[in-house]
């Protein structure tokens, strides 16, 4: 995270809670006297547990700390070290500052430590609590221009995100149907362009998490249309019907290959 950072900053600027994390969180721990490693572990567990790190360097502060105890350095408990990093990282978690390369890299390295895994696993649901947050706040903003029928807006919203794998699987798809339910026929028209290209060959194999909300959608869908028998609504609800359809096909397909794969 930070640490990339560091050489590029004024050291003049750089804040102490920093400062102490790169001389103690690394390798060369080693080269402290034990005045200053005494300083550093306090000063660490007091800024950790104030929330100042982001949250994938409470992984990394956890591991040293359990190393510190198990080589007798410390005089805290593994009990202790997990108390202060789960203090710190629920408060970290409130300023919503996710990373996702930063979270495939944590996830990528294993700990030797058993506990520092553990502990792995409860930052990932942290991460994952705040991509759903944002996720949703998206798909409302999106809720609002379609009722508004601010299409350019909506459109440039789904655009954005037209890749993004959390998307749907982050929404409340039933909030999505009352919206559905109540938009003007332009808004559905390009609804159905959005989700039709969501779904285009190449893509499915990356959004296979939205295969469930794509079914509350197309339930919803094929009520509307016995709703609608007719005219203008008909036939732009048909269209989103057909791409949420498509969509479900299309992920179904890569899953059955995927299985088949497997075997």
């Amino acid at each position: 995270m930070f640490r990339n950072e560091l050489d590029a900053w004024d050291p003049k600027c750089i804040p102490d809670h920093l400062v102490c994390y790169s001389q103690l969180i690394n390798y060369n721990f080693r080269h402290l006297d034990d005045d200053k490693f005494a300083i550093l572990v306090n000063k660490v567990v007091r800024y950790a547990e104030e929330g100042l790190y982001h949250i994938y360097d409470y992984l990394r502060i956890a591991d040293f700390y359990f190393y510190f105890c198990d080589n007798k350095l410390i005089n805290l408990s593994y009990k202790d070290i997990l108390t202060f990093a789960r203090i710190g990282l629920g408060k970290a978690a409130k300023r919503g500052e996710y990373d996702g390369e930063a979270y495939g890299n944590m996830m990528h390295f294993p700990k030797d430590n058993k506990e520092t895994e553990k502990f792995k696993e409860e930052i990932s649901m942290v991460h994952f609590n705040m991509v759903r947050q944002q996720r949703q706040s998206i798909m409302q903003r999106i809720n609002k221009h379609i009722i508004e029928g601010d299409i350019e807006q909506m459109m440039g919203l789904f655009r954005e995100h037209r890749l993004d794998t959390d998307l749907l699987p982050a929404s409340n798809m039933e909030d999505l149907c009352s919206v559905i339910s109540n938009a003007p026929n332009r808004a559905i028209s390009e609804l159905a362009k959005v989700f039709s290209k969501r779904y285009s060959i190449g893509l499915c194999h990356i959004l296979t998490a939205d295969d469930e909300p794509l079914g509350v959608l197309d339930k919803f869908l094929d009520i509307q249309l016995l709703l609608n028998l007719t005219g203008i609504r008909h036939f732009v609800l048909g269209e989103l019907s057909k791409a949420v359809k498509d969509g479900i096909k299309g992920i179904k397909q890569v899953k059955q290959s995927y299985n088949i794969a497997q075997d």
